[in-house]
């Protein structure tokens, strides 16, 4: 890939691309849009590009879009002609839409505005999320703190378009063993997470904006992480980052979720409208961030399960944290 990449400076666009092509932590793809110089360079370098893989089927994407505005049409071959000949009229091939263009996996989308992808991609949502729902979403910023379970939550925010910003944080970099809850390929593997899980959003959807931390979450960096969240969802692993989240959070009054895969466990804790709640329900109460520093994992056991409520926990788990750093 890298010995075909372009000249840089043969078209416009291509030094953003030769610099694309080069990172290998690139998350963003490109996105040139219709009626631009960009637009017509990226063109030009996409005849000439070797190894470049095209998927082109905006046609079919304006014809889902017209069913979307117009389904009682669906089945009617006249009007939906009609439809199509107006849509395109009003919006000609090379003066609406974008390219997205992928630089880790080498490949160029033809895809239809941001609006009517939008339309598109949140049509089968209708009513579950109504149209109004769906735009209050859209300005909405959340932030996912460990991106193991936060993996899987970060897709599905995404494909029911549950935000505007996106903000994902982990130092951690992928492990195979890390691959019993989170779904990715083999080639991913010793990539940061953050980067996984990006790349695997901007793919569902180029249009939505996902800011990556991958230095995680820690003293230095809270403050700026949690300001202007709507909503954190914490799924990190570390026991006195998961208390400063909560420290944090109760302070400028954000509301935390956090789901526990043992036994179904989902905690809501809505500092909100509770800014005086005790963390976590009441189970932290006399633990501060400061003084779990440093503990050892047989260290932390005790205050864990006293925060899942050690007879709520499932029996293997319990015998599981014994085990820890031992078989």
């Amino acid at each position: 890939i890298r010995t075909a990449a372009p000249f840089p400076g043969k078209f416009g666009i291509a030094m953003k691309i030769w610099e694309n092509l080069w990172d290998d932590h690139c998350c963003k793809p490109l996105i040139p849009t219709a009626g631009t110089a960009e637009f017509a360079d990226f063109e030009l370098w996409a005849r000439e590009a070797q190894n470049l893989r095209v998927v082109n089927r905006l046609d079919g994407l304006i014809r889902e879009y017209l069913v979307v505005l117009y389904p009682a049409d669906k089945q009617n071959t006249e009007p939906m002609q009609a439809h199509r000949a107006a849509w395109y009229d009003s919006n000609p091939v090379d003066a609406s839409g974008c390219w997205v263009f992928y630089p880790w996996s080498r490949t160029a989308v033809r895809l239809p505005d941001p609006h009517v992808y939008q339309a598109i991609r949140t049509a089968r949502n209708k009513y579950k999320i109504d149209g109004e729902e769906q735009d209050t979403l859209a300005g909405k910023c959340i932030g996912v703190a460990g991106l193991s379970v936060g993996q899987s939550v970060s897709i599905a925010l995404a494909m029911e378009r549950s935000f505007g910003t996106l903000r994902i944080a982990d130092f951690d970099a992928l492990e195979l063993s890390n691959m019993n809850r989170i779904r990715t390929a083999v080639w991913n593997l010793g990539l940061p997470k953050t980067t996984i899980v990006a790349r695997e959003i901007a793919e569902i959807d180029p249009f939505l904006n996902v800011e990556t931390w991958p230095e995680g979450i820690h003293a230095g960096n809270i403050d700026a992480f949690l300001n202007g969240l709507d909503l954190l969802i914490d799924e990190c692993d570390s026991l006195d980052i998961k208390v400063l989240l909560r420290e944090k959070a109760r302070a400028v009054g954000l509301p935390v979720l956090m789901d526990t895969s043992d036994r179904g466990m989902m905690d809501v804790e809505r500092f909100d409208l509770e800014p005086a709640r005790p963390l976590l329900h009441g189970l932290m109460d006399g633990l501060h961030s400061a003084g779990l520093q440093g503990l050892s994992n047989e260290e932390k056991v005790p205050h864990i399960l006293r925060m899942l409520e050690v007879d709520q926990v499932s029996l293997r788990l319990r015998a599981s944290f014994m085990e820890v750093d031992r078989s």
